[in-house]
């Protein structure tokens, strides 16, 4: 499901900016909710009518070519950036890079949020890059407003949630809790020792998309899916 940046668009029009930056992990919601993507280090999105990444790092390269829903995912060695540090050395190479980046898009100019790093606008600036601080914070305004279709995702995780902790309540019930025993028909399920019935239930009732528990054998060798351990994640 892709969200509706109409908004986001007409915003970017009144202000006569190219495109929409944020520089930040995806703890930073509006960061998640732009790119699509979860990663614990900070990398960059811009918006410029398409979503399009850029990693400092090859770490998370891979998994966003395959999970995110960006138009593009780059990282700073697709922009010279060998090259870039032997002339500019390593502190301003990444600034340099950025402004690469933004012109391989034709974007001279754009707007970020009100907490965007100051280092990172001053720099694009001594490059010629306008950047206007967002003080409406639109694309938080947009995350706020859920669509139809959002709103049924989030009733559902929220119905899911509500009938496993009921499974667990019942649970802990039983005459037989304080021993810590629970009756099973067949091997115990993956999860259920440590919380009985309840991520059983999540892993049948939440669509795959939304995260997994157990790490599949066919991808061992991939980094964990960001948001596994800690179940699905709704911003």
């Amino acid at each position: 499901m892709d969200p509706d940046f109409s908004r986001l668009d007409a915003s970017l029009a009144e202000r006569g900016v190219d495109g929409y930056l944020i520089d930040a992990d995806s703890e930073n919601a509006d960061q998640y909710y732009l790119s699509g993507f979860d990663a614990p280090d900070p990398f960059v999105t811009l918006y410029d009518g398409e979503v399009h990444l850029l990693f400092g790092r090859s770490l998370e390269y891979g998994r966003a070519k395959r999970e995110a829903r960006a138009a593009t995912v780059e990282r700073n060695v697709d922009f010279d950036y060998r090259e870039t540090v032997a002339e500019y050395g390593a502190d301003e190479a990444p600034f340099h890079v950025l402004a690469a980046f933004l012109r391989s898009y034709g974007v001279e100019s754009v707007a970020v949020p009100p907490r965007f790093p100051v280092s990172v606008a001053d720099a694009l600036r001594d490059l010629e890059i306008t950047v206007e601080p967002d003080q409406d914070s639109v694309v938080t305004d947009v995350r706020a407003t859920k669509t139809g279709e959002e709103v049924e995702l989030i009733r559902d995780a929220q119905a899911a949630n509500e009938t496993a902790m009921a499974t667990t309540e019942r649970l802990r019930t039983r005459p037989d809790h304080r021993r810590r025993r629970v009756e099973r028909r067949g091997p115990p399920r993956p999860g259920e020792r440590s919380a009985p019935g309840r991520r059983a239930h999540h892993r049948r009732h939440l669509p795959a998309e939304q995260g997994h528990e157990v790490q599949r054998r066919h991808d061992a060798d991939v980094p964990r899916r960001r948001g596994e351990r800690d179940g699905p994640r709704v911003v």
